[in-house]
Protein backbone atom coordinates (compact mmCIF):
# COMPACT_ATOMS: atom_id res chain seq x y z
CA UNK A 1 0.00 0.00 0.00
CA UNK A 2 1.41 3.81 -0.34
CA UNK A 3 1.83 5.52 2.21
CA UNK A 4 -1.44 7.67 2.56
CA UNK A 5 -3.42 4.38 2.36
CA UNK A 6 -4.63 3.44 6.08
CA UNK A 7 -5.51 -0.40 6.34
CA UNK A 8 -8.89 -0.79 8.78
CA UNK A 9 -10.34 -3.50 9.63
CA UNK A 10 -14.47 -3.24 11.31
CA UNK A 11 -15.78 -5.59 13.46
CA UNK A 12 -19.42 -5.12 12.76
CA UNK A 13 -20.43 -7.30 15.68
CA UNK A 14 -18.48 -5.01 17.87
CA UNK A 15 -19.37 -2.03 15.62
CA UNK A 16 -15.38 -1.03 15.83
CA UNK A 17 -12.87 -0.02 13.73
CA UNK A 18 -9.26 -1.00 14.19
CA UNK A 19 -6.37 0.23 12.31
CA UNK A 20 -3.85 -1.96 10.93
CA UNK A 21 -1.74 0.31 9.10
CA UNK A 22 1.64 0.52 11.38
CA UNK A 23 1.35 -3.19 12.04
CA UNK A 24 -1.07 -3.48 14.98
CA UNK A 25 -2.67 -6.83 15.51
CA UNK A 26 -6.69 -7.01 16.23
CA UNK A 27 -7.49 -10.01 18.75
CA UNK A 28 -11.00 -11.45 19.20
CA UNK A 29 -12.72 -14.35 20.58
CA UNK A 30 -16.42 -15.52 20.12
CA UNK A 31 -18.59 -18.29 20.14
CA UNK A 32 -18.06 -20.60 16.80
CA UNK A 33 -20.66 -19.57 14.96
CA UNK A 34 -20.82 -19.55 10.67
CA UNK A 35 -20.67 -15.57 9.82
CA UNK A 36 -18.85 -14.78 7.11
CA UNK A 37 -20.13 -11.01 6.82
CA UNK A 38 -18.54 -10.16 10.65
CA UNK A 39 -15.42 -8.61 9.51
CA UNK A 40 -14.40 -5.92 6.55
CA UNK A 41 -11.66 -4.79 5.42
CA UNK A 42 -11.39 -0.72 4.40
CA UNK A 43 -8.58 0.65 2.69
CA UNK A 44 -8.90 4.44 3.38
CA UNK A 45 -6.73 7.16 1.49
CA UNK A 46 -5.91 11.36 2.39
CA UNK A 47 -5.77 11.44 -1.21
CA UNK A 48 -9.65 11.45 -2.75
CA UNK A 49 -11.96 14.38 -1.52
CA UNK A 50 -15.59 13.42 -1.08
CA UNK A 51 -17.47 16.62 -0.08
CA UNK A 52 -19.51 18.22 -1.75
CA UNK A 53 -19.51 22.20 -2.15
CA UNK A 54 -21.82 24.69 -3.79
CA UNK A 55 -19.29 26.27 -5.80
CA UNK A 56 -19.71 27.05 -9.87
CA UNK A 57 -17.32 24.39 -10.32
CA UNK A 58 -19.73 21.86 -8.33
CA UNK A 59 -23.16 23.07 -10.03
CA UNK A 60 -21.20 23.70 -13.89
CA UNK A 61 -19.97 19.96 -14.06
CA UNK A 62 -20.86 16.39 -15.59
CA UNK A 63 -18.70 13.10 -15.02
CA UNK A 64 -19.86 9.82 -16.81
CA UNK A 65 -19.25 6.89 -18.99
CA UNK A 66 -19.58 7.34 -22.46
CA UNK A 67 -21.11 4.35 -25.00
CA UNK A 68 -17.14 3.64 -25.55
CA UNK A 69 -16.81 3.17 -21.74
CA UNK A 70 -14.41 6.06 -21.40
CA UNK A 71 -14.89 8.29 -18.26
CA UNK A 72 -15.61 12.05 -19.55
CA UNK A 73 -15.96 15.54 -17.94
CA UNK A 74 -18.21 18.40 -19.43
CA UNK A 75 -17.76 21.78 -18.06
CA UNK A 76 -19.34 25.08 -18.56
CA UNK A 77 -17.10 27.24 -16.62
CA UNK A 78 -14.38 29.24 -18.25
CA UNK A 79 -10.84 26.94 -17.19
CA UNK A 80 -8.07 28.49 -15.94
CA UNK A 81 -4.35 27.50 -17.55
CA UNK A 82 -4.26 25.10 -14.67
CA UNK A 83 -7.00 23.07 -14.79
CA UNK A 84 -6.79 19.46 -14.19
CA UNK A 85 -8.74 15.99 -13.81
CA UNK A 86 -7.28 13.27 -11.85
CA UNK A 87 -9.02 9.54 -11.82
CA UNK A 88 -8.72 7.46 -8.93
CA UNK A 89 -9.47 3.86 -8.30
CA UNK A 90 -12.16 2.72 -5.29
CA UNK A 91 -9.13 2.37 -3.21
CA UNK A 92 -7.82 6.05 -4.14
CA UNK A 93 -4.75 5.15 -6.25
CA UNK A 94 -4.03 7.66 -8.76
CA UNK A 95 -5.14 6.43 -12.21
CA UNK A 96 -4.50 9.16 -14.40
CA UNK A 97 -4.15 13.04 -14.41
CA UNK A 98 -4.57 15.32 -17.31
CA UNK A 99 -5.31 18.87 -18.13
CA UNK A 100 -9.24 19.95 -18.59
CA UNK A 101 -9.83 21.75 -22.00
CA UNK A 102 -12.99 23.73 -22.18
CA UNK A 103 -16.57 21.54 -23.18
CA UNK A 104 -15.64 18.05 -23.12
CA UNK A 105 -12.61 15.85 -21.96
CA UNK A 106 -11.64 12.22 -21.72
CA UNK A 107 -10.44 12.04 -18.19
CA UNK A 108 -9.65 8.74 -18.89
CA UNK A 109 -9.33 5.72 -21.40
CA UNK A 110 -12.44 2.39 -21.21
CA UNK A 111 -11.79 1.02 -17.41
CA UNK A 112 -12.33 -2.19 -16.61
CA UNK A 113 -15.97 -2.05 -14.59
CA UNK A 114 -15.65 -0.38 -10.76
CA UNK A 115 -16.04 2.43 -9.10
CA UNK A 116 -14.17 5.16 -9.64
CA UNK A 117 -13.62 8.78 -8.54
CA UNK A 118 -13.22 11.41 -10.61
CA UNK A 119 -11.54 14.90 -9.19
CA UNK A 120 -11.86 18.32 -11.18
CA UNK A 121 -10.00 21.27 -10.22
CA UNK A 122 -9.82 24.70 -11.42
CA UNK A 123 -9.03 27.83 -10.47
CA UNK A 124 -8.77 27.33 -6.32
CA UNK A 125 -11.91 25.25 -6.50
CA UNK A 126 -12.53 21.65 -6.44
CA UNK A 127 -15.26 19.44 -6.79
CA UNK A 128 -15.21 15.05 -6.96
CA UNK A 129 -17.14 12.99 -8.42
CA UNK A 130 -18.07 9.03 -8.08
CA UNK A 131 -18.44 7.35 -11.33
CA UNK A 132 -19.77 3.69 -11.58
CA UNK A 133 -18.25 1.43 -15.25
CA UNK A 134 -20.59 -1.49 -15.69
Amino acid sequence: LDANTALIVKDKVLNLEYNLTNGETYEFSSAVVNDVNRFSIIFRTAGVATSVDNSKLNTSTNVFVNANGELMVKISTPLSADAKVSVYNAVGQLISIKPLSSGMTIANAARAAGVYWVKITNDGEMVTRKVIVN
